[in-house]
């Protein structure tokens, strides 16, 4: 498992003498150790029987070590879909829900993300979706940051502030 190949290289002549031996070290790139690496090890989502639901949420894959690595990711729920569900290398995973059919409550399910040969795999992702009866989830709720209150503006007014909410923010 070693990133560098070495050769023992020596020139000979037409008359069959041999010079010194020369060392040469090749990177050959693609050998090494493969490190699975996964941005979140959990997710929240959330629905209400009424039909809003979160949308689609993303999670990179990455091998912070060396060589080529191929990843696969998995999970066994009927309200969870994963895609895409292989690559190599780095990549972007979007997870859905479908809460159709669900019955208020929480719901646990973990996705794996496997790399054969990676020293770090599988890696886990716990997911929870909470359903909601309709009218029972909670109000959004947040705050203006800038500009401050009482503060005095000319011109261009930049606002900023932040909102959150137990199933999703459509608009502010």
């Amino acid at each position: 498992n070693a990133s560098t190949v070495y050769y023992k290289i020596a020139a000979v002549n037409l008359e069959g003498t041999r010079g010194p031996l020369s060392t040469l070290g090749i990177n050959t790139g693609n050998i090494g150790t493969i490190v699975l690496e996964v941005s979140r090890n959990k997710m929240n989502f959330g629905a209400c029987t009424c039909g809003a639901l979160t949308p689609s949420q993303l999670f990179l894959i990455s091998n912070s070590g060396s060589g080529v690595m191929t990843w696969t990711v998995s999970d066994n729920a009927d309200w969870l879909s994963c895609s895409p569900i292989s690559g190599s290398n780095s990549g972007k995973v979007a997870v859905s829900i479908d809460a159709s059919g669900k019955s208020p409550g929480t719901y646990n399910e973990t996705i794996t993300v496997s790399a054969p040969g990676a020293v770090s795999s599988p890696k886990s992702i716990n997911v929870t979706l909470k359903v909601y009866t309709a009218g029972t989830d909670s109000a959004p709720f947040g705050t203006f940051e800038t500009p401050q209150q009482n503060s005095t503006v000319h011109s261009s007014i930049p606002v900023t502030g932040w909102v959150l909410d137990d199933i999703a923010v459509e608009s502010v």
